[in-house]
């Protein structure tokens, strides 16, 4: 089940998130995947699956399999329950 939708308005780019349209803006690569990692996060932590984020965010199942492994190991938690109880303590 994918949520993902496009917009622009004046110019600007919109892409669909589950309860908002997030403004698409350039970032340095850094920055950007900081922001793909919460996004992830987030999805993660209202029941997507790897394949529901991937198809939400545009990326390969191999990609989310990647930014799962990455932030278990930065929260220290072996689970993806635990990452998602850990996603509602910090509410980034």
């Amino acid at each position: 089940m994918s949520f993902s939708t496009n917009k622009t308005e004046n110019g600007v780019k919109y892409t669909w998130v589950p309860g908002f349209f997030r403004k698409q803006t350039p970032r340095k690569k850094s920055e950007k995947k900081k922001l793909r990692l919460n996004e992830a996060w987030k999805l993660l932590s209202l029941g997507f699956s790897n394949k529901e984020i991937a198809a939400n965010m545009g990326l390969s199942d191999q990609a989310v399999q990647n930014y799962v492994s990455e932030l278990k190991q930065k929260h220290g938690v072996n689970s993806r329950v635990a990452l998602a109880l850990k996603f509602h303590e910090v509410e980034i």
